[in-house]
């Protein structure tokens, strides 16, 4: 797949492997902050809407500078996309992305109180949970995350800790989803779907792909 991809995956990432490669701390000492699904245990308050949440969570991303930037920011992601009385599926799939991003990465966490000192904590990555995050983006007609589970499809187990198969239908899938709502990387690389794996798709079905795309792409770019 050419054209202008998504950041990159990380294909030669060691399993456990943390952020800034120091060695990730065990489970047990950091599963105080999160619930079973990835999200945080503590819920910020403030902001009443899906949308602002997620604001407020790319804001501290973008500008915070210490341990708690990753995890102040997942804080209100997980708000974002846990709020049930909005329905605002844009900014949900907005906050599910992200959510998967930081699990796809790994995240460095506040440090441990230790003898005296501060001791460094890193999550380690976890595709599986980064997996069922961009899923819940999908659903929701997040592109970026159609191109990461393409990617992770694609991939399969050439991408370490991935727990997915090489999949090229669902690849292939996921990039038509992408390219049917004008992601612009999906649709630079539709045209070559058919050439992957022996996958199939008839010039008439690449063409009318790539044309959809553009429509809804222009209309996007007129409304903004």
């Amino acid at each position: 797949v050419t054209g202008a991809p998504p950041p990159s995956l990380p294909v030669t990432a060691t399993p456990g492997a943390s952020p800034n490669g120091a060695t990730p701390q065990p489970s047990s000492q950091i599963s105080s902050y999160f619930q079973n699904d990835g999200c945080t245990k503590t819920v910020p308050t403030g902001s009443q809407d899906a949308y602002g949440a997620w604001t407020q969570g790319k804001d501290i991303q973008l500008h915070g500078q210490d341990e708690h930037t990753e995890l102040d920011s997942l804080m209100w992601f997980c708000k974002a996309a846990q709020m049930q009385s909005d329905n605002d599926s844009l900014s949900k799939g907005r906050a599910e992305f992200e959510v998967g991003e930081l699990y796809l990465r790994g995240m460095a966490l506040p440090p441990l109180q230790e003898g005296g000192g501060l001791r460094s904590q890193n999550l380690a990555p976890d595709l599986k949970k980064a997996i069922d995050w961009f899923l819940k983006a999908d659903a929701h007609g997040n592109t970026n995350a159609m191109e990461r589970l393409a990617s992770l499809y694609m991939g399969g187990p050439q991408i370490k800790g991935n727990p997915q198969p090489k999949d090229v239908a669902k690849s292939v899938g996921f990039l038509k989803r992408a390219a049917e709502r004008g992601d612009s990387w999906a649709i630079a690389n539709i045209g070559l779907v058919k050439a992957i794996d022996g996958f199939t798709a008839t010039p008439e079905e690449v063409r009318k792909i790539a044309f959809a795309g553009a429509q809804i792409a222009a209309k996007q770019q007129a409304n903004q």
